[in-house]
């Protein structure tokens, strides 16, 4: 799974769903400080899934 995770609390009524961290492990991640383009810092996160669900069997 790819994400990008913004680091801040925003009002809205659109998120990404929740799931299970714990079923994922993080391959990759680059951590970006706020800048003149981007008014939040943020990361891009590679996960791969370490567990099979039974609804994936």
């Amino acid at each position: 799974m790819y994400l990008i995770r913004v680091h801040t609390e925003v009002t809205g009524d659109a998120w990404f769903p929740e799931f299970d961290e714990s079923q994922w492990r993080q391959l990759e991640r680059i951590d970006c400080e706020a800048d003149e383009r981007n008014a939040y810092a943020h990361s891009f996160v590679i996960l791969e899934r370490t567990e099979c669900l039974d609804s994936d069997k």
